[in-house]
């Protein structure tokens, strides 16, 4: 039988149960032009059969937005919870004045619309921007119509938001 935790508060409670959803580490890519940015994402989610539509957070006030803005697309890879060198690459909230490639020196390549999809990623998804809901929250979220995807191996396996720890801690 399984027991009920009831001596947490509220908030404490609502913590534990969001720790108990499965996610996964994602980096939310876009190009526009010659520019090109990405960023970690806790989460992506299918929330659409027909068309597929997958739902991403963004960091409000990240780089990323007006290329997604500009391009109407945006790309979408599984990254390994335990990939250090990634995080510290797209973990970072550069605003749009700091200008660096956060790609140069990564395998990259495109698929369909051509954002930067991680060479090494064992998920892709190409997405076109159908929706932008700007919440009244830390994040921002990003609906796409998948027109592209990659596999490449055996997908990672789920995790908990306990697990990958905060991100963009700046």
């Amino acid at each position: 039988m399984q027991q009920t935790n009831t001596d947490f508060t509220q908030p404490g409670l609502i913590l534990e149960a969001c720790d108990r959803l499965h996610t996964g580490l994602f980096l939310l890519s876009a190009r526009y032009d010659h520019a090109r940015a990405g960023t970690l994402a806790i989460g992506v989610h299918l929330c659409a059969f027909d068309p597929i539509l997958l739902c991403v957070p963004v960091r409000r006030g990240h780089r990323i937005e007006p290329l997604i803005r500009d391009s109407r697309s945006f790309a979408v890879c599984s990254v390994p919870i335990h990939d250090r060198a990634l995080r510290r690459r797209f973990e970072t909230h550069p605003s749009a004045e700091e200008y660096h490639d956060p790609f140069d020196a990564v395998p990259v390549m495109g698929l369909e619309t051509g954002a930067p999809v991680l060479r090494m990623s064992a998920l892709a998804f190409d997405c076109e921007v159908v929706r932008h809901v700007d919440m009244d929250a830390d994040h921002e979220l990003y609906i796409g119509r998948v027109v592209a995807a990659r596999i490449n191996g055996d997908a990672p396996p789920p995790a908990r938001a306990s697990e990958i720890g905060q991100l963009h801690t700046d």
